[in-house]
């Protein structure tokens, strides 16, 4: 924990070893040292931590009953509260100690507490599957410690010095390295454990845990209701959130969530980077074995060379606590003043506060005060980069970032000085306006600047008036040193100054489309000053009313001067993110809402109103970025409910066979389009099992796969309440409504991502210190200009690219031969037969597949194109086979269906015409990230 970072010495590289390796052991004796010296002194409440104390108590408690529990396992003697215990199960809960079982159950229950969305407690199933992953980590990082696997670590230490020289970063050493980091993998220990075995593990210490929580209620177990669900849930004493709200949280932060002393491990290859101890995967996975599947194959093939080294570009950023800023809150804290992001000292426990919103990130910040912070990166399935730390990063909040600095400064330069009041401005909220204006206001506010550094607490406190107080309190210390240093152009700056995408997914959007109206409102295209896509959507908007307004249009007349930035602003962003038209009459309604004058009994059809408008505005202003997410929709929808060739049905003559009491049109309506394609499916399997999950890959060759799935679930009983898990290991179904709302933004968000990472892998080549939060870059004061220069370049790289059509390629070839199930009417295929027909007889014309017709001895086919025409009144068919058998399930009815059941080939449609913004003008935006 953080009492390890005590333990001061010359070699980074062992502190940061033990710091993840003596963990648990560490915790465990503090909490013993604290108990004992209580005894000692006869007092039990002197001293000491409340919260400590109790941990202890539980600890030894707990020990005996995990102990138990393995000998359950070992005699076999499987009783009703830990039915789950087999052999495998109690191989795999015997490789920790029950001191270790102990610890970490306790640990993660108090965890749980602050990162769970049950108020006061956590659900059931979320505590154990939080334990289960822990005891798995634990037990990874003690295999390293063993003697046969020592050598890893010591094979670690050459290839971190190798990367901290910076030689890592030539493509032709990285390959070596990681051939041999995967040759180790391969032949040395290697973890292998799945989902059901954590849960087994988890349950048998949470009934130990259960039947604690019946001797000494800190927590107790009860049901309560979350989104129409009953869930069970473990609660917490009272005074137990009172000793969470008053008391040091640095004994359940877990160490291998803290920032790292040296640079992290660099990533070889899918699973080995980050922590030294701590085996970790480069992309956060969620019960998708799928992706896993995609992700080492891709790492295997040498595919995933620069994601890695983009990853470590952002690892090898290092960081410090900006003291300064640190004394203020700690001054804030001791006064008991709530302020900002600072709780008040009488704060309700009633009500307790989230350790991770304040008191954490100010440990660990007291922890880091004379230490260098590395946050090892790993991706999310959409390629977009997180700090695997999960408390105090430059991801966090405004506290977070306000507390967090450059270790490395550089001198300010010419410009520095500049950018260094720009970015005050921005962080103020006065970031509309050109940057010449944004300089200005910090010179006519340089007095409150000053006073802001010099008095933070007594003086005017302008700096609390910013949009991001913290953060505009760091650049006021920073701005008045180097405005009060002898040269300012030479003084050492440690402040990142950050430059923001213009709604970055409408960038792409406007890219991807060429559109030429669109591109100028999110600041692709050269300006003298920046744009504003809201500024701008509302004044279309505000147009459109005072039109109808003129025509006598009620609504409109009482909406006429009510339309603002505000009231547009979240649909307007959350348009790139698929907001469907409902959403985006309740995102109006709330901002309508807020304006008395507006009759509040009219607010369902006023919104209805003005969302229509807003969505007809962006329309116009995005025709090819609209076109080209419709196409992505709709592309995903075929592509969610198709199947492969080998797994479409059975043939058409054994569902003839098996099915002899049908009529003959009803086995026709199959049997017909199908007789020269199908293929045997799969026993046991149902087909909508088998349906596809929407997969691409990246510009950088990073293969993503839609993880949207209807979860098999498996019941678990444990000694509290039987518990659901999600199933990994058996194939689900798609959710194909997610499939295809989620893949145009998801498709976007890749496409940031991949910027962010060439981006990153540009400056680290022209030797700029690099940090992200998506769409926000950040570098030093001095290097602005080069990072913007560089921005741009990587974006026009980008999108030079023929993105969408590589993406539509990829699709025909990866689901070439997919079956998609359609359903169209009798009468239209009959008509559309004789058509074909009659063409046949009279110029015998070439056939084309891919759906054969029969009839009256003629054979002809019909294209998907004649389907589609037919069926755009329908959707494709949800394909429900029995479960079992793997037969179609056909309605037996005397009187023939109306409709026609087929399969057709997956085709994708043309690509939309693309307008004529030239992304080459990209190079000269100032405002492009301003």
């Amino acid at each position: 924990s953080l009492e390890a970072l005590k333990e001061k010495g010359p070699d980074q590289y062992n502190r940061q070893t033990k710091l993840e390796e003596n963990a648990l052991h560490g915790a465990i004796e503090r909490w013993k040292h604290d108990y004992e010296q209580m005894r000692k002194r006869g007092d039990t409440f002197a001293g000491i931590p409340s919260l400590r104390k109790a941990m202890w108590a539980w600890h030894e408690k707990l020990v005996p009953l995990i102990e138990m529990e393995l000998k359950k396992s070992i005699e076999k003697n499987i009783d009703e509260g830990s039915e789950c215990i087999d052999s495998q199960t109690g191989t795999f809960l015997r490789l920790l100690s029950p001191d270790k079982l102990s610890a970490i159950t306790i640990l993660e229950m108090l965890r749980q507490t602050s990162d769970s969305e049950v108020i006061e407690g956590m659900t059931t199933t979320a505590a154990i599957m939080a334990i289960g992953k822990s005891v798995e980590s634990e037990y990874n990082a003690e295999q390293l410690k063993k003697k046969q696997n020592r050598k890893l670590l010591y094979k670690d230490l050459n290839i971190h010095e190798l990367f901290a020289s910076g030689k890592l970063f030539n493509m032709e050493i990285r390959r070596f390295a990681r051939k041999l980091e995967k040759e180790d993998i391969e032949t040395s220990w290697k973890p292998d454990w799945g989902s059901t075995i954590r849960v087994k593990i988890t349950v048998s210490t949470t009934n130990a845990a259960g039947k604690i929580i019946e001797e000494a209620p800190a927590f107790f177990h009860s049901y309560e209701y979350n989104r129409g669900k009953k869930v069970g849930v473990i609660k917490l004493n009272p005074q137990l959130i009172k000793w969470l709200s008053n008391e040091s949280v640095r004994d359940h932060l877990h160490p291998r969530m803290l920032p790292m002393l040296i640079i992290p491990k660099p990533w070889l290859t899918f699973n080995s980077g980050g922590y030294l101890t701590s085996p970790t995967l480069a992309m956060r996975i969620k019960d998708c074995p799928e992706q896993v599947a995609y992700l080492k194959k891709a790492s295997d093939s040498s595919h995933l060379e620069h994601v890695f080294a983009g990853l470590d570009v952002l690892g090898s950023t290092c960081w410090a606590v900006n003291k300064r800023v640190y004394e203020v809150v700690l001054k804030f804290w001791n006064s008991g003043e709530g302020v900002l992001d600072i709780p008040p000292a009488d704060l309700n426990p009633e009500i307790p506060k989230k350790p991770e919103d304040f008191d954490s990130n100010v440990e660990i910040a007291g922890a880091y005060l004379d230490e260098p912070m590395y946050f090892p990166h790993s991706l999310d399935f959409r390629g977009r980069a997180y700090p695997i730390p999960s408390h105090l990063n430059h991801m966090g909040d405004d506290l977070c970032r306000g507390l967090l600095v450059f270790k490395d400064a550089r001198p300010l330069g010419k410009t520095g000085l500049r950018w260094l009041k720009i970015h005050l401005a921005n962080l103020y909220g006065n970031d509309k306006v050109s940057f010449n204006e944004r300089e200005a206001f910090a010179n006519e506010n340089i007095a409150e600047i000053m006073d802001s550094a010099d008095y933070p607490l007594k003086g005017k406190r302008w700096w609390q008036k910013a949009e991001d107080p913290w953060q505009c309190l760091a650049a006021c210390f920073e701005l008045t040193d180097a405005i009060r240093s002898p040269s300012p152009e030479n003084y050492l700056s440690h402040i990142p100054v950050h430059q923001d995408g213009t709604c970055n997914g409408l960038q792409h959007y406007a890219a991807l489309g060429g559109d030429l109206e669109g591109a100028s409102q999110v600041n692709l295209a050269p300006s003298d000053s920046p744009s504003d896509i809201y500024t701008a959507v509302a004044k279309r908007v505000k147009e459109l009313i005072r039109i109808d307004a003129e025509n006598g249009d009620e609504k409109a007349l009482i909406l006429l001067d009510h339309i603002s930035r505000k009231v547009v602003k979240q649909t307007v962003m959350t348009t790139v993110y698929g907001v469907t038209f409902i959403g985006a009459r309740l995102q109006i309604e709330a901002r309508l809402k807020e304006i008395e004058s507006i009759p509040q009994d009219r607010l369902h059809e006023l919104s209805h109103y003005v969302a229509k408008c807003v969505f007809n505005s962006l329309g116009e202003m995005f025709k090819g970025a609209r076109a080209i997410q419709e196409w992505l929709s709709e592309s995903a929808k075929w592509i969610a409910k198709s199947l492969p060739p080998e797994r479409v049905l059975k043939s058409a003559e054994e569902i003839k066979n098996e099915n002899d009491n049908l009529s003959e049109l009803e086995v026709e309506d199959y049997i017909n389009p199908l007789k020269k394609s199908i293929v045997k499916i799969q026993p046991n399997k149902s087909a909508s099992d088998q349906m596809t999950a929407v997969v691409w890959t990246t510009p950088l060759d990073l293969p993503i796969v839609q993880p949207y799935r209807r979860p098999n679930k498996r019941q678990v009983k444990t000694y509290l309440q039987s518990i659901n898990i999600i199933d990994s290991e058996t194939p689900s179904p798609v959710n194909s409504m997610k499939q295809r709302a989620a893949f145009p933004p998801n498709f976007i968000h890749s496409l940031d991502a991949t910027h962010m990472l060439m981006t990153a892998l540009a400056c680290k080549e022209k030797g700029l210190t690099f940090a992200s939060v998506h769409d926000s870059y950040w570098s030093h004061a001095c290097d602005v200009e080069t990072m913007n220069s560089v921005i741009r370049e990587q974006f026009f790289r980008l999108h030079s690219q023929p993105i969408m059509e590589n993406l539509r390629n990829e699709f025909i070839e990866r689901y070439k031969g997919y079956k998609v199930p359609i359903k169209v009417l009798r009468k239209d295929l009959e008509r559309l037969k004789l058509e074909k027909i009659a063409k046949l007889k009279s110029d015998n014309s070439k056939k084309i597949s891919p759906v054969v017709v029969v009839d009256n001895g003629y054979e002809d086919t019909i294209s998907l194109d004649d389907l589609i025409k037919m069926a755009q009144k329908s959707q494709p068919e949800d394909i429900k086979l029995d479960s079992e058998e793997g037969e179609l399930k056909l309605k037996k009815t005397r009187q023939p269906s109306m409709y026609v059941h087929t399969w057709v080939d997956l085709t994708f449609p043309e690509l939309p015409k693309r307008g004529t913004f030239d992304i080459e003008s990209v190079k000269k935006s100032l405002y492009f990230f301003n």
